[in-house]
């Protein structure tokens, strides 16, 4: 009896063990969907600047990449613009946001707040590797081609950066992250803001 009880339990915990890497393995996969998308939006944006000499408005960008993107146009939901870990209903969701310059705090952000002021040109960011384009926002009215969330004023702090229902990241204790040179990049809240010498750590541009 002893004997079958060790192997019940033994069973058991391999079962447990089992699913948490099988979770795991598959919240590790959706990130790297993520990933992937947002690879392919910073060839979209490489494309877009080659072509104007700049990035494209904030508050539309995602309508100007669409036939970057290989799309006749933007009406239809786009699966590149959706992470695989976003779970709102919308069909329409979109998972990033574009990091959008403030008035007044000169070099801060890259997107332009609307559509008829000018983002900034590539040369006019000093660190394009430590530079936030894009960064992840499941907000609920986060859609699509809608202006609502397009950009924001990246996050004041650490304890600003969205999370999930449940506390944690977006990705566990990590949030994906494109940047200005194209790389993607899994961080955590905290590397963010960690820049030596650079107030606002990877949100900023360039120093005014």
């Amino acid at each position: 009896m002893v004997e079958l009880l060790a192997a019940v339990s033994l069973i058991s915990a391999l079962a447990v063990f089992t699913m948490a890497a099988t979770t795991k393995g598959k919240k590790m996969m959706r990130s790297a969907v993520c990933q992937s998308n947002m690879h392919q939006l910073g060839i979209a944006f490489s494309q877009y600047v080659a072509d104007n000499q700049a990035y494209p408005p904030g508050s539309v960008w995602d309508r100007h990449l669409a036939s970057y993107l290989g799309l006749e146009n933007s009406s239809k939901p786009m699966k590149v613009l959706r992470c695989p870990e976003d779970q709102r209903k919308r069909p329409d969701a979109r998972s990033y946001t574009a990091s959008s310059q403030k008035e007044d705090n000169p070099g801060y952000g890259v997107f332009s707040e609307d559509s008829e002021t000018m983002s900034l040109r590539p040369n006019q960011i000093e660190r394009p590797a430590r530079t936030v384009l894009l960064s992840e926002y499941f907000h609920k009215d986060n859609a699509q081609c809608k202006v609502p969330y397009a950009w924001t004023h990246g996050w004041l702090s650490e304890s600003n950066v969205p999370k999930l229902p449940d506390g944690s990241y977006y990705h566990g204790n990590r949030m994906n992250l494109l940047f200005a040179d194209g790389h993607v990049e899994s961080c955590k809240g905290e590397e963010i803001y960690k820049v030596p010498g650079v107030k606002s750590g990877r949100w900023r541009a360039f120093q005014p």
